[in-house]
C-alpha cells in the first residue's frame, strides 16, 4: 500500500508507479509545478487496489492517461486544471460531488489576426511582431 493521505504536493509525478495494493492519498492537496503547471501526473500508472483521492484539491494539470487502476475514488474532489483521461483504464469509478468545472477559464482576448489569445501570450505576441518589424 501507498499511504500519502492528508498531504501537500507541488509536481508530484507517479509516472509508470505500480503499486500492487492501494495507493490512498484522500484529502490531499496537490499544487501545480511553476514550471510545466502540472498538479500530479499519474500517466501509466497502475494500482492493484482501491485508488482514493477523493476530498482532494487539484491545482493544475493532472495526468491520468494509460493508467490501471482496480477502483478510483475522486468523490468530493476538485479540479482547478485541465484533466486527462485519455486510454485510462479502471473497473470503477467514484465521482460523486467532484468539481471538474472548478477551474476558471483563463481570459482571452483577440489579436490583430482575430486568433483568440491569453493575457500572457498577447504580450509574449506583441514582442515576436516587434522583433518581426511587424509590430
Amino acid at each position: 500500500m501507498l499511504g500519502t493521505e492528508g498531504a501537500k504536493f507541488i509536481g508530484a509525478n507517479f509516472t509508470s508507479v505500480d503499486v500492487k495494493g492501494d495507493f490512498r492519498s484522500a484529502n490531499s492537496e496537490f499544487q501545480h509545478d511553476q514550471f510545466t503547471r502540472t498538479a500530479v501526473d499519474l500517466e501509466g500508472m497502475k494500482v492493484a487496489g482501491t485508488t482514493d483521492l477523493s476530498d482532494s484539491k487539484f491545482d493544475g494539470y493532472v495526468g491520468f492517461g494509460d493508467i490501471h487502476f482496480a477502483s478510483l475514488f475522486l468523490n468530493n474532489s476538485k479540479f482547478l486544471g485541465n484533466t486527462n483521461f485519455t486510454r485510462a483504464r479502471t473497473e470503477s469509478v467514484f465521482l460523486d460531488g467532484a468539481d471538474f468545472l472548478a477551474a476558471q477559464p483563463e481570459q482571452q482576448e483577440l489579436n490583430n489576426r482575430g486568433h483568440g489569445v491569453s493575457k500572457h501570450e498577447s504580450g509574449l505576441v506583441g514582442e515576436v511582431e516587434k522583433l518581426c518589424g511587424r509590430g
